[in-house]
């Protein structure tokens, strides 16, 4: 390539007209040089000369960037400090502006609590004559008035929009002199009807809005609205009222200065006629506060523009706190909920509501409290400590759901020296055999030295039996820790279940009981999916590793379970009563001296406790000794023995093996499988433990059984025996969906009715020893099918479905002619069922209202005149 050029270039210049010689000035010393042409290469010179120009460098004096760096100057003025401290103090006064919210708003969700804890009482009737200053301790009351409309005096506020339209508010006096003919004083009262179009202002086009005669007036009590800085002045001599001003409106119409708000139940449909006819449309019987402080919290501490409306928010806020604009709503509700959670700290008055189907000597405990748990400050904190309890549940779960996927693990097979049939079931039997032997002393123990006791003794056995069955060295040592787990686990499962029955609030105690053994999936998913983690490690510690962290839920209930109160129940038979009261008291009712629901209770407890004193000896013969007790002992042994041969022992213990007869047999999509389901009967469990207090014992457990027969179990065994016979692949697919739907029926009931139904049947004196056998019962059924189920599995293969077909049928024809309903009424009365009224005291809560109990039936006669007299002047 360079030859080219050259030969190109120079043809060029041979081309060009020659030139002898030139000049050019040398920058370097200045003077004149002769610069002579080649006269080979005459383009070279002519190419040096046009690039002989003179740069920078050429100088002497010549300095660059790097030997006179540049400097940085400013141009104009600095920052004085005054801007740098005003500058800095925007994120102060941020933050300080966002805390404030925060206590405002949890001023104003106490506010809004004590509303809406008013709006739930029945209607007050008004009195003659109400004293102005007491109104503010009954705002938000229902009451009801009788008497005339004076339309007359009728008076227009607005203008007011309703859904987009211009209207008024119509007030009108109500003259109650004809329900208080002996009265020498005012009774008229105003009564903000509601709101009406403006094209219906004129009376005259509204006839039908305008009731002649004695008229009843149902609304709310309310205090007299404040008027901002921007809201017109009323002109009374004019008509014209821009503002409700109760004082002024009660002096131009001649009425007390009382302003109740008229309601009605929303209906659009009845909306749209009252509006179409001219018949004011009331209010809802609602709070509708305005509550924006939770945006605040998060709005103010970043935007700047938020300082200054927050400033402007201080200054008027006192002025509208208390205004009831009709019409707003509350938009934080979402964070409302959250903070109400963590931050409420508003109590409950429990409501007692006497009678139910179970006669009049029971209460209705879906009454008691009229606002979720989360928003009662002691129930969250009563659960807090009470989930330490609930969590020992994983336990069991974490053992069963491991024993299940170690089985797929290559090196547990190996160390094992892969262990089938009858040595299989040694390794899963033994858990059962600790449990067994302990349930013979178990009853004695947990009566003598109480429940929190037993469930800490329990965590300390399974921590020493999961040590060993982690570090086991042979097959002998892993049978032992097995034993000494199931020893430590029956423990726990005979005491847990007993305190939080005993220890719940009435209205949450089936929830909560039942929800305690549903966490046996919690464990069982956390293991599943451990399992399916350590199958990457490539030593005995995939199975080791899993082992151990059967120690958590253990370690959490040894260090915690000493801060869960002791069951009240207990305390009493020990002769502890103001121990009971006390927890009771501070637990169910918040500490407040002036909700004796708490007194209640005790009464009732220590009512059927001296009735099953009267008629217990204290031993085993007591489970056969009257009639009740032998109904208690039948649910007990037959809910043991059928919440376990249902087929559950299959997909907890050896779905390994059933997914080995569908021809899945690769370890990690078993292990998926195994932690999928897990999940999935987690869901279903938690579902029924929500349920299980609305729908009922008796249709949840119907519904279960009926679903898990014929939309599980017997398409299950048709589809297997397909696959077996027939070859048929998509059978076999077919039967995993079916385990799926089985294990849901199953999850939804059976999963917490262990501890959610059977232990509230049974009474005080013979609960412990129940249980007990429960648990023995429990044991022994899995022990049984935990030996049985490989045996038949590898003997007889899907024919051994069959059995568990014919056991459900036979759970159904069981559950529904011997199994009582339990719902709605506390612990202490479900005796009733079992014992026939004479196990209630029918008049303790005609009792417990002399003491000053709240009931519903009685208000009207005590309370309602209590509260008459405080409002009255």
């Amino acid at each position: 390539m360079m030859d080219k050029s050259y030969l190109l270039l120079r043809t060029i210049a041979k081309s060009a007209p020659r030139q002898e010689t030139s000049r050019y000035i040398c920058t370097s010393c200045r003077h004149l040089s002769p610069q002579i042409e080649n006269p080979r290469y005459p383009l070279r010179s002519v190419f040096r000369r046009q690039q002989s120009t003179a740069q920078p460098g050429d100088s002497p004096g010549f300095t660059s960037v790097l030997d006179n760096p540049p400097v940085l100057i400013r141009t104009n003025r600095k920052h004085n400090k005054f801007g740098l401290a005003l500058l800095a103090a925007i994120p102060v006064i941020s933050f300080g502006l966002g805390c404030w919210q925060v206590q405002r708003l949890e001023w104003k969700t106490e506010i809004m609590a004590r509303f809406e804890d008013r709006l739930v009482r029945e209607p007050l009737p008004l009195p003659p004559v109400v004293d102005p200053s007491a109104i503010k301790d009954f705002d938000y009351r229902r009451v009801y008035a009788k008497g005339v409309l004076r339309h007359e005096k009728e008076m227009l506020v607005g203008p007011r929009l309703h859904d987009g339209k211009d209207g008024f508010l119509v007030v009108t006096p109500l003259d109650r002199r004809g329900e208080f003919p002996d009265s020498e004083v005012n009774t008229t009262v105003l009564v903000n009807r509601g709101w009406i179009p403006a094209s219906m202002a004129d009376p005259r086009t509204r006839p039908e809005g305008l009731p002649i005669g004695v008229t009843t007036v149902e609304g709310l009590l309310r205090e007299p609205w404040k008027r901002n800085l921007f809201t017109p002045v009323n002109k009374p001599e004019e008509g014209k009222f821009y503002f409700p001003d109760v004082a002024e409106m009660a002096a131009h119409a001649g009425a007390q200065g009382v302003w109740v708000e008229e309601t009605m139940r929303n209906d659009l449909l009845e909306s749209y006629r009252r509006e179409e006819k001219g018949i004011p449309i009331g209010r809802a019987p609602e709070v509708n506060l305005r509550n924006n402080h939770g945006q605040y919290i998060f709005s103010q501490p970043g935007n700047k523009r938020h300082d200054v409306d927050g400033a402007k928010e201080a200054a008027k806020w006192n002025q509208q706190e208390s205004q009831a604009e009709q019409g707003v709503v509350n938009s934080d509700q979402l964070l409302l909920v959250l903070f109400k959670f963590f931050k409420m700290s508003s109590k409950n008055q429990n409501h007692i509501v006497a009678g139910t189907s179970q006669g009049e000597g029971t209460i209705n405990v879906q009454q008691l409290l009229d606002r979720p748990w989360y928003r009662i400050r002691h129930l969250r904190k009563l659960y807090l400590w009470m989930s330490v309890i609930l969590i020992v549940q994983a336990t069991n779960g974490l053992d069963g759901s491991i024993m299940n996927g170690v089985q797929s693990l290559p090196y547990w097979n190996a160390y094992f020296d892969y262990p089938t049939g009858a040595r299989l079931a040694l390794f899963n039997s033994t858990q059962g055999l600790g449990g067994v032997a302990s349930q013979f002393f178990l009853w004695w123990l947990v009566e003598k030295i109480g429940r929190r006791l037993v469930i800490i003794i329990g965590s300390v056995i399974i921590i020493l039996g999961v040590f060993l069955q982690s570090f086991a060295k042979g097959l002998v040592m892993f049978a032992v820790a097995r034993a000494i787990i199931g020893l430590g686990l029956s423990f726990e499962y005979t005491a847990a279940p007993m305190l939080v029955t005993e220890l719940a609030h009435p209205t949450h105690r089936a929830q909560l009981s039942t929800f305690l053994n549903t966490l046996y999936n919690l464990g069982a998913t956390l293991a599943a999916w451990i399992t399916l983690g350590t199958l990457t490690i490539q030593s005995d510690w995939s199975w080791r590793s899993v082992s151990l962290i059967q120690m958590l839920p253990s370690l959490i209930s040894v260090t915690l379970t000493w801060f869960v109160p002791e069951s009240p129940r207990w305390l009493v038979s020990r002769g502890r009563s103001e121990e009971a009261l006390a927890i009771l008291r501070t637990n169910h009712c918040g500490g407040d001296p002036s909700d004796t629901l708490a007194e209640f209770e005790l009464r009732e407890i220590q009512y059927t406790f001296d009735f099953e004193k009267e008629h217990s000896t204290g031993s085993w013969l007591d489970l056969f000794r009257t009639k009740g007790n032998r109904w208690r002992t039948w649910i007990v042994v037959t809910c043991s023995i059928a919440a376990q041969a249902s087929g559950t022992t299959l997909t907890g213990y050896y779905l390994v093996v059933v997914l080995r007869l569908i021809g899945i047999t690769d370890p990690r999509t078993q292990n998926i499988i195994n932690g999928c389901l897990t999940m999935w009967n987690m869901g279903w469990s938690f579902w029924g433990a929500s349920q299980i207090e609305s729908l009922g014992r008796r249709p949840m457990m119907l519904t279960s059984l009926t679903g898990m027969l014929i939309l599980g179990f017997m398409p299950w065994t048709i589809c297997n025996a397909e696959y077996v016979i027939h070859d048929n692949a998509a059978a076999g697919k077919a039967v995993l969906a079916f385990i799926f739907i089985f294990t849901a029926f199953y999850s939804t009931t059976w999963n917490g009715i262990l501890t959610g139904y059977t232990v509230e049947c049974c009474s005080y004196d013979i609960r412990a020893k129940l249980i007990c056998l429960q648990n023995l019962l429990v044991q022994g059924t899995i022990t049984g099918f935990n030996y049985l189920n490989p045996v038949g599995l590898a003997n007889i293969g899907w024919k051994y479905y069959i059995v568990v077909d014919c056991i459900l049928v036979v759970e159904i024809v069981l559950v529904y002619f011997t199994y009582p309903e339990t719902s709605k009424i506390t612990l202490e009365e479900i005796s009733v069922i079992f014992d026939g009224q004479r196990a209630a005291q029918p008049d303790l809560v005609k009792e417990a209202t002399k003491g000053g109990v709240e009931v519903t039936h009685v208000e009207t006669k005590h309370d309602v005149e209590s509260e008459r007299k405080e409002m009255s002047a």
